[in-house]
């Protein structure tokens, strides 16, 4: 319920609300898409074959807002995570978040284990929405009457605040690379070399290394994207 019909929900009214502003807006706008994306836990799939094979140029596109289980608000807040991948949120968001009565805990990175990862590593600004992990996360017990549906509503609020913005501005929004560690789900592991490793390189052996975060050993060790680790 929360993991993921949750975020596949708020992308269908944040869809309907996007689409009321388009028939009412006088405004030039930029075009949205709004997509589901397959195969996440098992690799970032779907989004990756969206990024090697887009129906448009991805130059054009000034950011990918990602909604990946909005159904568990609580006293801690929301997590945004890419608040670094544009040179414009320093003063664009705080503006927007001061309007919400939300706790936003929010984390510059643009890397992380869900679909905005794959956008961020093609150098386009990303947003991940997430209201965090619970005890229900990834077990049957992870079940609607779980879920906080006023919490989800008060995270699209803010999503579509940002929206209308960025549909409406003159440019686009300036890329700024920023790989700043996001929080883990939770594995109970605290221990990290700080790779993003690709799952569909065709390779006889190795991993190939799709990022690096910040601050981390692998950073230190000079690994960079595209490198393959053999041992």
């Amino acid at each position: 319920a929360d993991d993921n019909a949750s975020g596949t929900a708020s992308v269908l009214v944040f869809a309907d609300r996007l689409a009321e502003f388009s028939r009412e807006s006088e405004a030039d706008h930029r075009s949205i898409m709004f997509i589901g994306f397959g195969a996440e836990e098992a690799g970032l799939h779907g989004s990756k074959f969206f990024v090697n094979n887009p129906p448009m140029p991805l130059e054009n596109v000034t950011c990918m807002i990602n909604f990946d289980m909005m159904g568990r608000l609580g006293e801690k807040g929301v997590q945004l995570l890419g608040t670094g991948t544009a040179e414009e949120f320093d003063e664009m968001l705080p503006r927007h978040v001061s309007k919400s009565e939300l706790v936003v805990n929010a984390t510059p990175g643009g890397s992380g284990p869900s679909d905005h990862a794959s956008f961020y590593a093609a150098e386009m600004p990303v947003l991940f929405f997430f209201s965090g992990i619970t005890d229900e996360y990834h077990t049957p017990d992870d079940e609607a009457w779980t879920v906080n549906p006023q919490g989800a509503i008060a995270m699209i609020d803010l999503a579509e605040d940002l929206a209308k913005e960025l549909v409406t501005r003159d440019e686009r929004l300036t890329f700024s690379k920023n790989s700043t560690t996001a929080p883990r789900r939770g594995t109970g592991s605290r221990v990290r070399l700080g790779v993003m490793p690709s799952y569909d390189a065709d390779l006889e052996t190795g991993i190939m290394i799709d990022g690096v975060s910040d601050n981390t050993s692998a950073a230190e060790a000079g690994m960079k994207s595209g490198d393959i680790l053999l041992s």
